[in-house]
């Protein structure tokens, strides 16, 4: 199934890999763009949907 996680920028991945990938990708998204942000992987996980 795939995952879906929105960045509150409004920025969206949506991985059909699953939860790890889209994690990896939301982690690269804030991690580029908002190096300020300090979220745990937990935090990420939480926010994670099915689509």
């Amino acid at each position: 199934m795939a995952k879906m996680i929105t960045c509150p920028c409004g920025w969206t991945v949506i991985s059909p890999q699953g939860e790890d990938q889209a994690i990896k990708h939301i982690l690269i998204h804030l991690h580029d763009i908002h190096p300020e942000t300090a979220v745990n992987e937990a935090e990420i996980r939480a926010t994670v949907k099915n689509v």
